[in-house]
């Protein structure tokens, strides 16, 4: 987890149930002694992640509907500090701090990490007029108006095209695309994950709508896709980045940039607990 990442360390229960006392019935001791929850248990999960943004981040209220994406805070604060991280790095970077998050969700989590860590400014985007209207209840209830924007992408098959206006300068685009090419697939890797946490149910410990989790092709042509309009958008945006789910992928998708004449590419490898990730950037 990144040196700046505030839950590097383990978490603690009772400042979290002092900023959501329901949690309170949800924690318990693992065989070791140390308090812990049920990580398969839907509604300690999301209360667990609303007390971190409370108590972390000062955000008062954090709600969606059943059955969306419940974003485990920290490993999405990681991906926040990683971006800083290449930002501080790179060069040519556009005079703004305005941040394109594509495939916000309803839980907008990232502009809000964004935000609060960084003070960065972000237009997000979704596919979903459901997540946006969550999205900006999220944003009303913790007066983020002037530092969070929502665009809704009017066609599944696009992602950049129609969000990225005319005259708009982006400090650098994020994504955290659908990892999985059908639902069959997803419900493969669910099965694996809760044989993993040795959890007997059938439902996905995080939940995710169909949106969320899979898409035609996966996160390879979803990502090639993207790789594909970033080039229209080059002169717009400093550093495009994207999360990238599994390894195997990657020598595809490099192979892919280098065949459209992409050679400023860079990956950063980052994990947390049974699962890693990488962000792949690239700048023209």
């Amino acid at each position: 987890m990144h040196k700046a990442n505030k839950h590097k360390r383990k978490y603690d229960f009772k400042k979290l149930k002092l900023a959501v006392p329901e949690l309170e019935k949800y924690v318990k001791k693992n065989p070791k002694g140390e308090y812990t929850i049920d990580f398969g248990n839907d509604r300690a999960v999301k209360l667990l992640n609303t007390a971190l943004l409370k108590s972390d981040y000062g955000i008062k209220y954090w709600g969606f509907p059943t059955g969306h994406l419940c974003p485990p805070v920290p490993g999405r604060a990681d991906y926040i500090h990683y971006l800083h991280d290449l930002l501080t790095a790179q060069k040519n970077i556009p005079n703004t701090n305005y941040i394109l998050d594509i495939g916000t969700g309803a839980s907008i989590i990232y502009p809000i990490l964004g935000c609060k860590i960084y003070g960065w400014q972000f237009k997000a985007s979704d596919i979903s007029t459901e997540s946006l209207k969550n999205a900006e209840k999220i944003i009303a209830g913790n007066h983020l108006e002037e530092c969070i924007h929502l665009a809704y992408q009017k066609k599944t098959k696009q992602i950049l095209k129609d969000i990225i206006l005319p005259g708009e300068k982006f400090m650098a685009t994020m994504c955290n695309p659908p990892f999985y090419a059908s639902e069959i697939a997803a419900k493969k890797a669910n099965l694996r994950k809760n044989k993993a946490l040795n959890l007997t149910r059938n439902g996905r410990n995080f939940k995710g709508l169909p949106n969320e989790l899979w898409i035609d092709g996966g996160e390879v042509q979803f990502i090639k896709t993207y790789i594909d309009e970033s080039i229209l958008y080059k002169n717009q945006v400093g550093l495009y980045t994207t999360l990238v789910a599994y390894q195997k992928h990657i020598p595809i998708l490099v192979r892919y940039l280098r065949k459209n004449k992409i050679k400023n590419f860079d990956l950063t490898s980052f994990g947390q607990g049974q699962k890693s990730a990488h962000i792949l950037s690239w700048h023209f």
